[in-house]
């Protein structure tokens, strides 16, 4: 039986650090595949202050065996002091493509 598919979100403030993040995260085979989003406006709140913020979306890929694991090396890597971390499992995925995301995250290649 094929693992739980998950989508995964970030954000970045720069393409690089997006770029940067998503061929380390790859490369770990802790996500099968990032697709890097720019152009995205975020309005929030940050330390009592509106802010708006051009930024870059980063989607992530994964399976559940292997969510902890992106999301412990997200938060590691990524340059935000509160950096976002959604994951959301996928409602419906093709077996094709649940079978190529099991095949190219487990398991998983951490740094030594």
């Amino acid at each position: 039986m094929l693992p739980p598919i998950h989508l995964v979100w970030t954000t970045c403030g720069t393409r690089e650090d997006a770029e940067r993040l998503a061929k380390r995260l790859v490369d770990e085979r802790l996500a099968a595949c990032a697709t890097v989003l720019p152009g995205a406006v975020s309005f929030y709140t940050w330390k009592d202050e509106p802010r708006k913020d051009e930024e870059i979306v980063l989607l992530f890929k994964t399976t559940g065996p292997v969510l902890a694991t992106l999301e412990e090396r997200l938060l590691e890597l990524h340059p935000y002091e509160c950096p976002e971390f959604v994951a959301v499992p996928a409602a419906r995925v093709s077996e094709l493509y649940a079978r190529w995301v099991a095949e190219a995250v487990e398991p998983p290649v951490l740094p030594a």
